[in-house]
């Protein structure tokens, strides 16, 4: 029996809480271990068990800190990192953590972060203009409408967000049922059938990816090796638009190096629309270079989107890097094995992303909101705007470990008149002389 400051007490054995060091360097496992005492005087005040105020908890009762959890869900979200290689890379900490402690942390983690999705996806849908594209992710669970575990991971990257939508379908409703019927502007996509419906909505345009078609005359010189020659004289038509293009987009859009570089690249494009015209017109031209010219012109609208609209890049690359990393995680760990995993992978992804589009440090982000929701005892904080990167100030920023000067700025308003009347088309198409608005100007 010990006496502390006048009250006798019993030693009821030691509270222990593991927490990572260092996460942004080499990290390192911190064990704090706090001495816990019963009072045992006779004065019936007994309290239960007295002990120190240990780290901040992100689950209440549980036994490790926020710090662990960050580790532990960047590792795996991340850097891609499968969760048995992890508590193997643990281990070395002489820290043993079972499987199921991890995934019933991940599971309580999602439901903390669905809020913060939910305001990015809304934010997305306010854009005009987005990167779209999908890629297969397995999600293995048995479901009687589905006779695969094939799913797909779906991408819409504007310029202040970058959203996930993880989705066992790879139709046209995927995209509908995103952007609903409040959404307008310009989608940068390949040629997949399901943007071009969104055509028909008339709330958008579609600018096609510049890459595919390269691609589409470079798979036409590997096939057919005699036709090598002519497909290489148009991969270098297509080489010579780039560099024109990124020459423009130095200059603001009022000075008069920009109107001769415009100039220059509008001269290109009419002189690439007439020789695949004069192509076309040849009754010899062999069956495959009259396919992938045919293609060069059913596109042909949507491929010039981007003279009139500058900000639009020439190809979807953007989209392609943004599924590059869950991509990565296919590979590492196949993908999700139950439904909430699987929604968390997306929205992880989805938070992931934009905040490193904002510059933003995940360590710093992740540890001051997990901070918040423990201070609410494990659950979501009342205010989760100012965590929002779009609604933070430039202090806030700054000490998120970004930089106020290089925050994406959203492109222009769409001007929805701007549609090609003199053809008779279902859809809206491409309109060569574009009148700038106040808006266009004030973004370069």
């Amino acid at each position: 029996m010990q006496v502390v400051i006048g009250v006798y007490v019993s030693p009821k054995g030691n509270s222990i809480s593991f927490q990572m060091k260092n996460l942004t360097g080499k990290p390192s496992l911190k064990g704090v271990k706090r001495r816990r005492y019963t009072l045992t005087c006779s004065c019936n005040c007994n309290p239960g068990i007295i002990t120190a105020k240990g780290p901040d908890k992100l689950i209440s009762g549980g036994g490790y800190a926020i710090s662990f959890w960050i580790k532990v869900f960047l590792d795996k979200y991340r850097w891609q990192t499968p969760t048995n290689r992890l508590r193997e890379e643990l281990e070395k900490f002489q820290l043993f953590v079972s499987q199921g402690s991890i995934t019933g942390g991940f599971q309580f983690i999602s439901g903390l972060l669905k809020p913060i999705e939910d305001e990015i996806i809304n934010k997305n849908k306010t854009e005009t203009h987005w990167h779209c594209d999908e890629t297969r992710w397995m999600v293995f669970v048995n479901m009687p409408e589905k006779k695969n575990h094939k799913w797909y991971l779906w991408i819409y990257q504007s310029a202040t967000t970058v959203v996930f939508l993880l989705v066992p379908s790879r139709g046209a409703k995927v995209p509908k049922e995103h952007f609903e019927n409040n959404a307008s502007g310009i989608i940068s996509a390949d040629r997949y059938v399901a943007y071009k419906c969104m055509i028909k909505s008339g709330n958008f345009l579609v600018a096609f990816c510049w890459a595919h078609v390269r691609r589409d005359f470079l798979d036409l010189a590997v096939k057919w090796p005699e036709l090598e020659a002519w497909a290489l004289v148009w991969v270098g038509k297509i080489a010579d638009i780039y560099p024109i293009n990124n020459q423009r987009m130095e200059f603001d859009r009022d000075s008069l190096e920009f109107t001769e570089l415009d100039l220059k690249l509008r001269n290109s494009i009419e002189q690439m629309e007439n020789d695949h015209e004069q192509e076309l017109s040849k009754t010899n031209l062999h069956c495959a270079c009259g396919a992938v010219l045919n293609s060069l012109k059913n596109h042909w609208n949507g491929l010039i989107l981007f003279i009139d609209y500058p900000w639009i890049p020439m190809d979807n690359n953007i989209a392609e890097r943004g599924l590059r990393n869950p991509i990565m995680g296919r590979k590492s760990y196949y993908g999700s094995g139950a439904l909430w995993s699987a929604e968390l992978a997306a929205r992880s992804f989805t938070i992931n992303q934009t905040l490193e589009l904002w510059g933003i440090n995940l360590y710093l982000w992740y540890y001051t909101y997990f901070k918040e929701c423990a201070k609410y005892k494990s659950k979501t904080p009342n205010n989760i705007q100012k965590f929002l990167p779009w609604n933070m100030t430039d202090q806030q920023l700054i000490s998120f470990g970004a930089d106020p000067k290089k925050v994406p700025i959203p492109p222009p308003k769409i001007n929805r008149d701007i549609y090609d009347k003199k053809q008779n088309r279902d859809e809206p198409s491409h309109i060569y002389l574009h009148t700038l608005t106040q808006m266009d100007r004030a973004y370069y």
